[in-house]
């Protein structure tokens, strides 16, 4: 019977992660919500490396995908572009941690700022910079740039609050 019980608790993580995932993303696009100078975290991408971190690159990347293409729904974007991006990001962060690196909060900080760097690099190339806007760098500036530096501050503490989850949930 106990053995049963370990059993099912293995796999409960995922309703629980997945429930995590559709609260962040709530709280990501509801309106000023953690809004600090007109600036919001985007809450999904730390939660989503964290998940690939510490489950590694299979479920990352379903994950990834799922959140990507929620966030592709809410702003507007061409479905599957962040999909896409995140779900690489993830799996070379689950392989980077398999293989190379140990989870730390300097790491998660690391990899997170990477990500960010990666997909708002392509983001504003493909719909700002192609585009030709005038004054797209102010955008990058007012907007990108301290999004994505709030977003880094709260990533090691969604690893402590993944991590915790997780070990509740191990072997």
């Amino acid at each position: 019977m106990k053995s049963l019980k370990i059993e099912t608790l293995k796999f409960l993580w995922h309703p629980v992660f997945f429930l995590l995932l559709i609260i962040l993303y709530t709280l990501q696009t509801t309106p000023e919500l953690f809004m600090i100078s007109g600036v919001r975290p985007v809450l999904i991408v730390p939660f989503i490396l964290c998940v690939a971190m510490l489950k590694g690159e299979g479920v990352g990347a379903i994950y990834a995908i799922i959140a990507g293409f929620l966030w592709d729904m809410s702003s507007g974007r061409l479905a599957g572009f962040s999909a896409l991006i995140l779900m690489l990001c993830c799996v070379a962060a689950a392989l980077l941690t398999i293989y190379l690196i140990r989870i730390t909060w300097f790491n998660i900080i690391l990899i997170t700022s990477l990500t960010l760097t990666i997909y708002f690099s392509l983001d504003y190339m493909f719909f700002y910079l192609l585009w030709n806007y005038e004054n797209s760098h102010t955008i990058l500036i007012n907007k990108i740039i301290p999004m994505c530096i709030y977003t880094i501050i709260i990533s090691p503490f969604m690893y402590l609050l993944l991590n915790k989850i997780n070990k509740k949930f191990a072997d």
